[in-house]
């Protein structure tokens, strides 16, 4: 039995070690990726890299209104798509750099937009539990912004408090679906046909 739990605990490591040893790999070739050539500024990925675990890895949002989801790709590029035609991808720009001190990604030089020029995009960076995209819009036409949320930008305080505002949030929704349940068993009586939603 302690043999067996010992090789668990093994097993365990194991696996905890590669997964780091793999996002280590990431990371490094994501470095190697954006390396600028020697004279030149290096590459910005946020105060001390705090942003660099993102490079090369994609966040949508298919939650956004009027049937579109949105896509960006930190320090490549944005797009934008109808739900319903995913693979038809409208380009709304490429990786330009950071604004607002590092509180703004900016993508532009997007796919062409009549007379309006190129399409862009602005996506607001915050602290956040989980990492997610979302507030997708359109305010002006050819004109994108959105929202990033990501536990990467957060003080350890601010992490326990957007963990804690998840976890209740969590309870909430269980708590709301519990009441509908009892709320909807209280509406049907098995005994009496009448008395049924």
């Amino acid at each position: 039995m302690a043999a067996s739990r010992k090789l668990s605990e093994t097993s365990k490591l194991v696996e905890t070690l590669t997964k780091e040893l793999e996002e280590l790999r990431r990371e490094q070739r994501n470095l190697e990726r954006y390396a600028t050539p020697p004279g030149q500024p290096p590459f910005d990925f946020g105060p001390g890299d705090v942003l660099l675990p993102l490079a090369g890895r994609c966040v949508s949002d298919t939650a956004s209104a009027a049937g579109w989801t949105y896509e960006v790709c930190m320090f490549d590029s944005a797009h934008q798509a109808l739900k319903y035609r995913p693979q038809q991808r409208t380009l709304l720009g490429h990786w330009v750099g950071f604004e607002d001190g590092h509180a703004t990604a900016v993508f532009g030089g997007g796919d062409d937009c009549g007379g309006h020029g190129p399409r862009h995009m602005r996506v607001l960076l915050e602290c956040g539990a989980t990492e997610s995209l979302h507030s997708a819009t359109e305010p002006h036409t050819c004109e994108y912004t959105a929202t990033l949320s990501t536990p990467l930008l957060c003080t350890r305080d601010e992490l326990h408090r957007a963990h804690a505002e998840l976890a209740n949030a969590v309870k909430a929704r269980d708590a709301l679906a519990q009441q509908i349940a009892r709320e909807v068993a209280e509406r049907v009586d098995p005994d009496d046909p009448k008395k049924e939603l």
